[in-house]
Order: structure tokens, then sequence, then C-alpha cells
């Protein structure tokens, strides 16, 4: 789960999920692997490269992803380069939205989208 704020007021923009699955251990790593590509997809629409920005929150997930090290929720504030915004970045690949959702969208008072990141082929809009 990946979850952006705007530092503004503290509004929720987005909710990166991967939900919880039941898959064999190649099935698991093919969805990390999807799930990484993806969160990096999204922040790049916002002009954030995680490689060069956060070299060791990238090496992090790289190792996450091959090695299935386990890798801590991490709290990031990026510029977003189209806006000029700064916003909060929450990544936690390993949570699914059911805990965390819900709360979310009962305190939020903007509009609030929640995209699975596991999904192949994304094509982020903004």
């Amino acid at each position: 789960m990946m979850i952006v704020y705007d530092t503004y007021m503290c509004k929720c923009k987005l909710i990166f999920t991967i939900g919880c699955f039941q898959l064999s251990s190649i099935e698991h790593k093919r969805l990390r692997e999807v799930s990484f590509a993806n969160i990096q997809k999204h922040l790049i629409q916002r002009g954030v490269e995680l490689r060069r920005s956060y070299p060791g929150i990238y090496s992090k997930l790289c190792n996450y992803v091959e090695n299935d090290e386990p890798f801590l929720p991490v709290t990031i504030y990026p510029w977003n380069m189209k806006t000029g915004n700064q916003f909060v970045c929450i990544i936690m690949p390993e949570s699914s939205d059911s805990a965390y959702s819900s709360k979310i969208h009962s305190t939020a008072t903007e509009n609030v989208e929640t995209i699975n990141i596991s999904e192949v082929n994304q094509n982020p809009t903004e």
C-alpha cells in the first residue's frame, strides 16, 4: 500500500494498495515486481524518480522484490514537479487497504482515490 497526502491541510489524495493474496512464492514475487513498478510509475507521473531522489528506499524496495526481505513502512516528502506542491507519501507494500481505507475515507474531506498497484499494465493519469 502507498498513501499519498498533500501537506497543505493533510488531505489524502491517493491510496495505492496491493491487497491480500494467498500466492505461491513465484506468484508473490511477480506481485512484488508489478507493485514496485507501479509505485515508480505513479511517482514518476508526479516528477519523482525514486531511484535518484530516495536511493536508500529504492534499494530497500529492490531487496524486498528480489529477496523477499521485509520492508517496513516509510514516509517520504517529495515535491510534485508538475504542480510545485510538496506531498506526503507513505509506502507500505505489504499492507492491505482494509485496515486504513475506512479510517481515511471517514476522516478525509476531499476525494480519495484507491488504486490497486498489483494490476499489470497500469497507465497512471492525473
